[in-house]
């Protein structure tokens, strides 16, 4: 019973952890002249914080978890990585469709973590990840 418990804790997470990325840019859209620009800023902010989790996050969870180490401060620390790793790819597109370089600085490695960090936080809160001590 505790498991299917902790399951449905997992898949509230995945789904709902990703959005705490658009919901950032919601706030930011409030900013007068933001405009369409805004809209458009949550609606990728969302496709790309789904991808992360899916496609990198959650295979990674399981692995942690299938090897009795998952912490808050693993995921935390993976999803920092992941979110780094996003969001090169996002500029790496962005540069594609706009026909322009991506060039990559400390200030994108940053925000490309703190995104991670912000989505895995949120992920091992809802879900019930282990905060300190023995892993589960």
């Amino acid at each position: 019973m505790a498991q299917k418990h902790s399951s449905g804790r997992e898949l509230i997470g995945a789904l709902v952890a990703p959005l705490s990325i658009p919901a950032i840019f919601s706030v930011i859209g409030l900013i007068p002249g933001q405009g369409v620009w805004g809209v458009l800023e949550i609606f990728i902010s969302a496709i790309f914080s789904y991808m992360g989790m899916f496609l990198f996050g959650l295979p990674v969870i399981y692995y942690l978890k299938n090897k009795g180490a998952l912490t808050l401060a693993w995921v935390v620390g993976i999803g920092a990585v992941v979110g780094i790793v996003v969001w090169l790819i996002f500029m790496g597109l962005l540069a594609i469709v706009l026909g322009s370089s991506s060039e990559v600085g400390i200030f994108s490695l940053i925000f490309g973590a703190v995104m991670g960090f912000i989505v895995s936080l949120t992920y091992g809160l809802i879900s019930g990840v282990k905060v300190g001590g023995h892993a589960t």
